[in-house]
């Protein structure tokens, strides 16, 4: 199964030095987007890491398969690996934006000295929901996420599930990523570092549908106050 809406070309210009989030709902869109992602990452020769929190490593491998990809050959090289979020953003159960940040700049300068052209890195953010010690630091692991990857050559992608992530919550994923990716849609982020002031509205919700919708190129409605908009216009 491949991407709709022509989001193949969408995806093969995700290049090292993006920082995206990818937002969906439904499983066909997980599965379908995170396939072309990876499979895409392999034919560019870039080793590949996926980080997963919620679903079984086995279920991951077999949307590869499904595709076609040889997944044993790129198992056994090294060039795909599959590796529990605990395991990067964890230390002694607390959330360490540190250690994950010293994790992604590691594995970077190890891809490039194996001869690959870049490190892609995917990871389900299930695991910032768990209300963990030090969650409330997820936000300085994204802005540093993304001053790693301008300086590098490092592709990475956060994955939230829309369904069980708060309006709250997805209104600073979206101001904390260049790029966002909704279901199948590519869109470089209007909304990157909006100004707290736009965050903190006493509607969140409405915000939040404000920015998806401009995402996706939906016409607007009068989502927002006027004052809010003033201070996007003005950022």
């Amino acid at each position: 199964m491949t991407p709709r809406n022509n989001s193949t070309e969408s995806i093969r210009r995700l290049t090292p030095g993006k920082h995206l989030s990818f937002l969906y709902q439904s499983a066909d869109e997980h599965r379908s987007f995170v396939t072309f992602f990876l499979k895409d990452g392999l034919v560019c020769n870039e080793k590949v890491i996926y980080i997963n929190a919620g679903n079984a490593s086995g279920v991951i491998l077999n949307y590869l398969r499904d595709d076609g990809v040889d997944v044993d050959r790129y198992l056994e090289s090294g060039q795909l690996r599959i590796l529990e979020a605990d395991r990067v953003y964890l230390r002694k159960n607390t959330v360490d934006p540190i250690k994950a940040l010293t994790f992604m700049r590691f594995r970077m300068e190890q891809a490039l000295d194996e001869g690959y052209s870049g490190l892609r890195v995917t990871s389900e953010m299930d695991w910032a929901l768990r209300g963990l010690p030090g969650s409330q630091r997820l936000f300085e692991y994204e802005t540093g996420v993304t001053e790693l990857v301008r300086r590098g050559k490092l592709l990475t992608m956060c994955q939230y599930n829309r369904d069980l992530c708060s309006s709250v919550l997805l209104l600073y994923v979206i101001a904390t990523h260049p790029t966002v990716a909704i279901g199948t849609k590519v869109s470089e982020n209007p909304f990157y570092l909006a100004p707290p002031g736009f965050l903190g509205q006493d509607n969140p919700e409405r915000v939040l549908r404000y920015c998806l919708d401009s995402l996706l190129g939906m016409p607007q409605k009068d989502y927002l106050q006027q004052e809010t908009l003033d201070a996007v216009n003005d950022a």
